[in-house]
């Protein structure tokens, strides 16, 4: 497929791009009459459609090759787009000016240019496509144009000259890592229309020491600035969805608060929580758990990677602790769970290396696989009510010396292919099982692993 020359430039319509894309994926599927992305099934038809979609021949006109070698490129009006990887790893090119005509910057466009530190946006331009930037360590200000609506993933990732970001505000999505360890990264301002900055967005800015977020923004997760010099944030009224949030994400911030006036969140004490639910979603800084009976929930990751935190009493009301939330939390050595509890998710407190004792709840239905995964805990009690204990709830625990199991716990979910209760822990740990009146307790401690196991008729302990 060849297009037209213009100067340095091959031009090419889109439309044949296209189908030369649409024929290629044909020729490795043969027989092509389905398509499957996700959930959804297209037909061939609707997968024409999906590539096609009302593009006609003539219509739109990529950039597709460049064959010139100066360091102040002019790109032709007779492009629409800028194609994928158009100028990627070109170590000449200074300056770029783009026309009026172009609206789209391509996947890869000018990634690893090192050499560039200018580029003049044309009005035309509505899309800045995944690492169309990326790496361009010499580039110092960008003003991202009106019509721009969404800076897709890692557009300006790497770009560790950069110092000054205008976002217009047309723009309504800064999408992953669009800005990461853009480490000279001073000053952003972010347009009116923003509503969503997604995860890592602007991580690693260590040169970003605040940020406003405008009173347009409905959704921001927090990792969009892990291992930024921001350390205080005001969420305003709008925001309804904080996404992952986790502590490890959120590092360095001393401080968050949620206006008011926000129907959706509330903050306390430097914790954010869903009206709602009651759920955390994210504690940062020197945070407390509120026991006011507003807290229900503790979210998946929330203290993930937390080091600051070694004693924790989580408070009455919570009945939920979900997946990872405190995983990684290497400095805990004390924690108190609520006899409200029902939940300890999977992989809970993985790695909690420092953590002494655990006692498990009556209210607690199922303890889920690797909930204690690789804890440091020397004693475990299990209380009378609890009946599930997941696969490798308690696995590689090298320094267990004794558990106590009620005759409420009827399943140990393990098998063949998913691994022991105590895998790898100790074989010098004695495990005190209850005899279950039905029979059964011998059963279950074959999935105990290979530690000593002694039967008994009751542990008050348990109780």
């Amino acid at each position: 497929m060849t297009g037209k020359r213009v100067g340095d430039f091959e031009i090419i319509d889109v439309y044949d791009l296209k189908q030369e894309e649409f024929d290629r994926f044909s020729d490795e599927h043969d027989d092509f009459e389905y398509w499957q992305e996700g959930e959804t099934i297209y037909s061939a038809e609707d997968y024409h459609d999906l590539v096609f979609g009302d593009l006609l021949p003539g219509q739109e006109f990529a950039a597709f090759k460049y064959f010139g070698t100066d360091e102040n490129i002019v790109i032709p009006d007779a492009a629409t787009q800028l194609g994928s990887s158009l100028f990627e790893g070109n170590e000449k090119v200074k300056s770029v000016t783009i026309p009026d005509s172009v609206k789209i910057i391509g996947d890869n466009a000018f990634k690893n240019c090192t050499a560039l530190e200018k580029v003049k946006f044309g009005k035309g331009v509505t899309e800045i496509s995944e690492f169309a930037f990326c790496g361009c360590t010499a580039l110092k200000e960008i003003e991202i144009p009106s019509g721009v609506t969404v800076i897709r993933n890692g557009a300006f990732e790497g770009c560790a000259a950069l110092t000054q970001v205008a976002i217009s505000d047309g723009v309504e999505r800064v999408g992953e890592y669009a800005f990461c360890n853009c480490t000279s990264l001073s000053a952003v301002k972010l347009g009116n229309g923003l509503k969503c900055i997604y995860s890592g967005a602007f991580k690693g800015c260590t040169a970003l020491k605040n940020i406003t977020l405008p009173q347009s923004l409905t959704s921001v997760d927090l990792y969009a600035f892990s291992e930024s010099g921001i350390e205080e944030l005001y969420l305003p009224k709008n925001v309804s969805d904080m996404r992952r949030c986790s502590y490890l994400n959120s590092r360095n911030l001393k401080k968050v608060e949620v206006d008011p006036e926000n129907p959706h969140l509330m903050s306390k004490d430097n914790c954010i929580i869903r009206k709602s639910s009651g759920i955390l979603l994210a504690a940062v800084g020197d945070f407390k758990l509120p026991v006011d009976g507003s807290l229900k929930k503790i979210d998946c990751w929330v203290f993930n990677g937390n080091r600051n935190v070694t004693e924790l009493d989580i408070p009455e009301g919570v009945t939920h602790i979900y997946s990872s939330a405190f995983r990684c939390c290497a400095n805990l050595r004390r924690l108190s769970l609520p006899s409200t509890l029902e939940v300890i998710g999977e992989d809970c407190f993985e790695g909690t290396s420092a953590l002494e004792e655990i006692v498990i709840p009556a209210g607690v239905k199922e303890v889920e696989s690797g909930a204690f995964y690789c804890s440091g805990i020397k004693r475990l009690v299990v209380k009378r009510g609890v009946e599930i204990l997941g696969f490798n709830a308690f696995s590689e625990c090298k320094r267990l010396a004794e558990a106590y199991i009620p005759s409420s716990v009827y399943k140990i979910d393990c098998g063949l292919f998913s691994g022991e209760l105590f895998g790898g822990c100790n074989k010098k740990l004695c495990v005190y099982m209850e005899k279950r009146k039905n029979g059964g307790h011998e059963y279950l401690a074959r999935f105990l692993g290979d530690v000593k196991v002694e039967f008994i008729d009751k542990a008050e302990i348990c109780d």
